[in-house]
């Protein structure tokens, strides 16, 4: 179970990885409330179960950062971020929903 140096995080060969901190990026964007960091650099990922140097596939990624230490949070491949960008109509409703309920409450 994880053997005597702790666990190896190697299983999970479809997130999105990046070698971090990255060599070449873009500028730096901050979010406003939660003062994090974005930015957009070359990343790579593993279609499928098969990993190796033959199965990677080179993507650009947007990438978040703690705000303090500046550590690597996640990253989103642009496929995902146009996913997220069509869900924003109904993102921006359910905020109204919440806001609508915190102001009655």
């Amino acid at each position: 179970n994880g053997g005597a140096y702790g666990p190896q995080y190697h299983h999970f060969p479809t997130e999105v990885k990046l070698e971090y901190p990255p060599k070449d990026r873009s500028g730096l964007w901050k979010l406003p409330d939660s003062k994090r960091l974005m930015f957009v650099a070359n990343g790579y990922y593993y279609p499928g179960k098969a990993k190796g140097r033959f199965n990677k596939v080179n993507t650009p990624v947007l990438t978040f950062a703690s705000r303090n230490q500046h550590n690597h949070m996640d990253s989103l491949t642009a496929a995902e971020v146009a996913t997220l960008e069509s869900l924003i109509p109904q993102i921006r409703k359910q905020f109204a929903e919440c806001k609508k309920a915190c102001e009655e409450e």
